[in-house]
């Protein structure tokens, strides 16, 4: 029940998060370069530009009252248009109307200098006062920084961009619309995110663009909006501790319930008419049982001829415990009354050096 409640807990937690959740600063930003038209061989030469626009203009009519949006282009520059605060459909036509103006005829892709406007911009918004909306960063590209030969020579760096930004609370998202997936600069571009946010997810939609932005880049913001993920992952981990709890419970009732028990009688090989003592196993209330001379010894027998003692272990075998006798010492343990055996029934009778030993389940 504990535990339980435990679990329910967390996921009350969750939904509490889920329920807390502000409205976004989203920036959108489009590659507007002549590849998203299908010049210069981008994208196997097919125009997916149009059907890019619509599907930004279908994820704005999924924006929630109260958001605000900035839109961005960037082929070899870098445009901003004014932030719009949704309050209703009509600033949603505000949005669209933009985007729809927007043309593909940039000849150069400057990624960095985009990624840099960006930052800037959410950073902008970020600190400004009372300001407790999620930043939700949306590039949309087909390539990854091919700026102009011209521009060499000032060309930015991912690596000094990111350095400037760190541990943002950001939700960083690159949809890749080239039909190269994860290519070698890409990764590069991901791993410097990386360092900017830990919310930097690339969306693979170079195949089926409005898949990209209509459903998986829509899907993952919500999930992350509704702390679906982090449900879903505290439930995991919740669940693990339980089994790996439940698992050393059973360990442990399984084995420390073992306990060596019976009576053992003993006796000098040595003497005609010897003395028996009797030792009540059971008492010793102990899984190992050690005799010997030595202080060591749970039974102490002082005149044994022996150098180190023998131990009786209680042991379970095929879900059945038993008594498993033996030595670490150089002498043997012989039994009488039958071949020599590991484990000890009642009515053995077996002998160690100079002592003769009888066993007894009966306690």
């Amino acid at each position: 029940m504990f535990f339980l409640g435990c679990l329910c807990m967390f996921c009350f937690l969750g939904q509490s998060d889920a329920a807390a959740s502000s409205n976004k600063d989203v920036i959108l930003i489009l590659d507007t370069s002549y590849s998203m038209i299908g010049s210069g061989g981008g994208y196997k030469a097919k125009n997916i530009f149009e059907d890019v626009k619509g599907s930004i203009a279908s994820y704005i009519d999924n924006l929630e009252d109260g958001d605000r949006v900035t839109f961005m282009t960037f082929d070899t520059a870098v445009r901003v248009f004014p932030t719009i605060f949704v309050d209703d459909d009509n600033d949603r036509d505000i949005l669209k109307k933009y985007i729809s103006m927007t043309q593909a005829k940039g000849l150069w892709t400057n990624t960095y200098y985009m990624i840099q406007a960006a930052f800037s911009k959410a950073e902008s918004l970020e600190t400004e006062e009372d300001n407790d909306r999620q930043i939700v960063i949306v590039v949309m590209t087909d390539g990854i920084d091919d700026p102009a030969p011209d521009s060499l020579d000032k060309r930015l760096n991912i690596k000094e961009i990111s350095s400037r930004y760190s541990n943002k609370d950001w939700w960083v998202y690159l949809v890749n619309l080239s039909e190269l997936r994860q290519t070698k600069k890409v990764a590069i571009l991901k791993k410097e995110l990386d360092k900017v946010t830990k919310h930097a997810t690339i969306i693979e939609a170079g195949k089926d663009p409005a898949k990209g932005i209509q459903q998986d880049l829509q899907k993952d913001i919500e999930d992350k909006d509704t702390g679906t993920g982090d449900i879903i992952l505290t439930i995991l981990l919740v669940l693990i501790i339980i089994a790996a709890i439940l698992g050393l419970i059973y360990f442990f009732t399984r084995y420390s319930s073992l306990r060596v028990t019976g009576i053992l009688e003993y006796w000098s090989s040595e003497v005609l008419d010897p003395y028996i003592t009797n030792v009540n196993l059971t008492k010793k209330g102990a899984r190992t049982v050690y005799v010997g001379k030595g202080f060591d010894s749970t039974v102490t027998i002082r005149d044994i001829q022996i150098n180190v003692p023998f131990e009786i272990s209680a042991v379970r075998v095929e879900k059945r415990a038993m008594l498993k006798i033996s030595t670490r010492g150089s002498y043997s343990i012989d039994f009488v009354n039958k071949e020599q055996g590991q484990y000890l029934e009642s009515g053995d009778i077996f002998k160690v050096s100079n002592y003769t030993f009888k066993y007894s389940s009966e306690a």
